[in-house]
């Protein structure tokens, strides 16, 4: 990413399994100073939602 980016960058995306999640985020600077960071990302399971015909 330059150095002009956005500094609230965003993951995103369709989780497709619930899980516990690991990763590491490192970033360098323009002098070549970087920055590390693990995160963990909790991924519930979705929820199901019915519809039914509405009575009259």
């Amino acid at each position: 990413m330059p150095a002009t980016g956005t500094p609230g960058m965003m993951i995103t995306g369709v989780p497709t399994m619930e899980g516990v999640y690991v990763f590491t985020v490192r970033v360098t600077d323009s002098l070549g100073y970087t920055a590390t960071r693990e995160f963990t990302m909790t991924v519930k399971p979705s929820k199901t939602v019915t519809s039914g015909a509405a009575a009259e």
